[in-house]
């Protein structure tokens, strides 16, 4: 039977591949295509337990010849790539947190590379974490007052759930002395290696200008409402194998200016083109001290916009109808 074939974790756990799925089968339904969603877990996983997909656990059932699957998965996946491009006509995948399968030693099994280095252009598929088409947006000062926040400042929104990967013992010198920024740290307490930098996070809320707003979850509609009232948005991951992050697609859902690492594989999209890199804490540091100028911010703004009409759940989802509509 020719559909298309979601395998991810929505609605359980509760995490940013949910509201992926969420919004991509959203726009699949917009675009005419009436998606079969199909979970790896027969129960859902409770708060505070990391769960993996061993292939074991995947059952196709039915007749999915001539069809397209739609891979993800968080926290943890071993996937049975061979036995899902087997099964389908073709699989698009946009991966996050991939393990090897060691089992079967698949040679394009170890999707702790991001998945388009494994893409063929024919029956696997890339394609990136789509943005949102926000209902509820409003200027940067309205957004302040609605938060009663600092409306002279330069404000910082660093979004994303709050891991020692964000290497926040690096950001603690650099705020010290920028008195003129107020940064607010903001997302999701992970139920992983919270001991490992709880003590920086104590380091940061000493500072009268750094800010933690933390919840398990945050709010999505809180979230939306710190980064409408920032002037920029900041990721400072250490080096990892993670594939492009969630919480970056904010910078073109809201045409808010990204200051990210260079060469982190997590924030790869975030280019010199549309956005603010830095080599270290000394350059970022360097790079607030003088401040962007007015007309690279707007380049870099426009930059964003024109790529937001490409990336957003209804463009994307159109390019997999396009796929669909070409199977036999």
């Amino acid at each position: 039977m020719k559909t298309i074939v979601s395998i991810s974790s929505y609605p359980n756990p509760y995490c940013g591949i949910s509201h992926y799925t969420e919004n991509l089968l959203a726009g699949l339904k917009i675009g005419g295509v009436e998606p079969l969603h199909v979970t790896p877990y027969e129960y859902p996983l409770a708060l505070g337990r990391i769960g993996y997909w061993t292939p074991e656990k995947l059952e196709l059932r039915g007749d999915v010849a001539d069809s397209i699957a739609h891979v993800q998965y968080e926290p943890g996946l071993s996937m049975p790539i061979q036995k899902i491009r087997d099964a389908f006509d073709i699989v698009i995948g946009t991966a996050h947190q991939l393990f090897t399968d060691r089992k079967n030693k698949l040679p394009f099994d170890y999707l702790i590379v991001p998945f388009k280095e494994l893409a063929d252009g024919n029956r696997i598929i890339y394609m990136p974490h789509p943005c949102r088409r926000l209902v509820f947006r409003i200027d940067k000062l309205k957004a302040r007052k609605m938060l009663n926040l600092n409306e002279e400042k330069k404000i910082i929104v660093m979004p994303g759930r709050l891991e020692a990967r964000k290497n926040f013992q690096e950001i603690i010198p650099v705020f010290e002395e920028l008195k003129n920024y107020e940064l607010y740290i903001i997302g999701g307490i992970p139920d992983t290696h919270f001991y490992l930098h709880y003590r920086y996070i104590r380091c940061l809320m000493k500072l009268p200008n750094v800010h933690i707003i933390a919840g398990f979850p945050i709010p999505e509609w809180i979230l939306d409402l710190y980064c409408q009232a920032s002037d920029y948005l900041l990721f400072n991951n250490c080096f990892t194998h993670y594939s492009v992050s969630g919480c970056a697609q904010a910078c073109w859902e809201f045409n808010k200016i990204g200051i990210s690492p260079h060469d982190v594989l997590l924030f790869s999209e975030l280019t010199n083109e549309n956005s603010i890199k830095y080599y270290n804490p000394q350059h970022l540091h360097d790079i607030l001290v003088a401040g962007i100028d007015e007309d690279l911010e707007t380049c870099l703004k426009i930059k964003l916009a024109e790529e937001f009409e490409t990336k957003n759940y209804i463009a994307v989802a159109a390019e997999i109808k396009k796929l669909y509509e070409r199977l036999s």
